[in-house]
């Protein structure tokens, strides 16, 4: 440990596992260098994970198997201050609509790892894509593909592929779920029905296969 007095404040600097800890009273400021994410920890308790190139969130993998590097997750729940992550896929809403990133690296099953929120996802492998090639959740579990899946699967807009390689592939994330009908404010659709319409009826569009025509 190196201390080092600024202003009659201490300073101190250690590192260790190509991480860097800056203790200043008792704030504390992580840079890791091998995640290339900087988290800062106050006395108030507030932590704040910042990526060099991107946002990242700090989750915990309980899905009972490793989850490799580059897989697009979803939130399923939360456990010990974390949310826990699961594969999405565009098969269903459920695991579709809460679409929340990649994974940076891979988390093993009962681990805590980063996942890509916005921003970049760097040292991954796209040589499979080129670049500025538009990027979607797929209907395998975690999977990225190139263009929407048909209907009805859900479509869930991952991003860019920046940089085509096989090791250094850069991913420029930014998620945009797709909206289903059903999803849309203002509209109400229950128990579907080959043949049902839209119909606007008490401040709201219900599916109805009885229309009633009232006042033209």
């Amino acid at each position: 440990m190196t201390e080092i007095t600024v202003n009659e404040q201490s300073v101190e600097v250690a590192v260790t596992d190509q991480q860097i800890d800056i203790n200043v009273n008792t704030s504390t400021i992580d840079i890791n260098t091998t995640e290339q994410v900087i988290t800062v920890e106050s006395n108030t308790g507030l932590i704040i994970n910042q990526d060099v190139a991107g946002l990242v969130t700090l989750v915990r993998n309980q899905s009972g198997s490793t989850i490799a590097a580059g897989k697009v997750v979803y939130i399923n729940g939360a456990t010990g201050n974390k949310p826990t992550i699961a594969l999405a896929s565009a098969t269903m809403e459920s695991t579709s609509s809460k679409t929340f990133g990649i994974t940076r690296t891979s988390i093993a099953n009962n681990s805590t790892g980063y996942v890509v929120t916005i921003g970049e996802l760097q040292n991954i492998n796209t040589q499979s894509l080129t670049e500025g090639q538009l990027l979607w959740l797929g209907t395998t579990a975690g999977s990225i593909v190139t263009s929407p899946p048909a209907e009805p699967n859900h479509a869930v807009f991952l991003g860019y592929c920046v940089r085509s390689h096989p090791t250094q592939g850069v991913i420029e994330v930014r998620i945009a779920n797709g909206y289903e009908l059903d999803e849309l404010h203002g509209v109400q659709i229950t128990n579907v029905q080959e043949g049902d319409v839209l119909q606007y009826t008490n401040g709201l569009w219900i599916n109805t296969n009885s229309i009633n025509f009232g006042t033209w």
